[in-house]
């Protein structure tokens, strides 16, 4: 019996060697895509929280990155549970937000609409998010071949990384074989709540891109869709040095 366990155990230990060369052919010399260093697209962002990875925020809106400006921003529909524990009674909260990242000064300013004709609230603090990307931004990262997945779009190739300065966050790009254009982009993230060191809770990411739009290093020039810096209470405007900056007027 025992001498036909170790005959087992052996061949199961070839079999997982013969599989781990497999793989690790399969993705040999394979070189990430390009990303476009300035684009627009339209999005919906959906966030899980630690409880169950249960949907608790949702963001429908138009993306834009941009290497040029080093900023990205974001303008949305956002529907929100009021509770990011879904195993209690939470109410929907539903309002409009636009937020730009600045890379240049690691600031993050978003603003948040109630209603359209009320004044926003608005919040600024630092930036925890993924710089505009670079061409070889995978490479870059050292992004790794992950393989080939059936999506509800198609067959998509994925590719993995983590990045310095957000220790545990798996992010994981999605890419159209045929065109190599970036369809979506997910991650995962654990860390510690605060006054609670003993528990690891985690929390998703998952934004998928449509209608995505490359355009080349002036698509993105217009003076005012990089400009909110300060948080200044206007009614439906912020304040910008001289510049009035109305979010709603700048679409794709």
């Amino acid at each position: 019996v025992f001498q036909s366990e170790r005959g087992n155990l052996k061949m199961l230990a070839n079999t997982l060697v013969l599989l781990s060369m497999t793989c690790a052919v399969f993705g040999q010399g394979r070189i990430p895509p390009l990303l476009p260093e300035e684009f627009a697209s339209n999005i919906i962002q959906n966030k899980y929280n630690s409880n169950g990875f249960h949907v608790n925020h949702t963001c429908s809106g138009t993306y834009y990155s941009s290497v040029k400006h080093n900023a990205v921003r974001a303008d949305c529909t956002v529907v929100d549970f009021s509770s990011n524990d879904h195993s209690k009674p939470s109410p929907l909260v539903a309002n409009f937000a636009s937020s730009v990242t600045d890379f240049a000064t690691n600031i993050n300013t978003v603003l948040t609409w109630t209603t359209i004709a009320g004044k926003p609230t608005c919040y600024s603090g630092p930036q925890a998010w993924l710089p505009p990307f670079s061409a070889n931004f995978l490479t870059e990262v050292g992004a790794v071949y992950a393989g080939l997945e059936e999506t509800t779009s198609g067959p998509r190739e994925k590719w993995t990384f983590m990045v310095s300065g957000l220790s545990g966050t798996v992010f994981t790009f999605y890419f159209v074989g045929e065109t190599q254009q970036l369809d979506k982009f997910e991650f995962f993230s654990g860390y510690t709540p605060a006054g609670n060191s003993s528990e690891q809770v985690q929390v998703g990411v998952h934004q998928q891109f449509y209608n995505f739009r490359a355009g080349n290093s002036t698509m993105l020039d217009n003076d005012d869709m990089f400009k909110m810096t300060t948080c200044s209470d206007h009614t439906g405007y912020m304040t910008t040095g001289d510049v009035k900056y109305n979010p709603l007027s700048v679409r794709v």
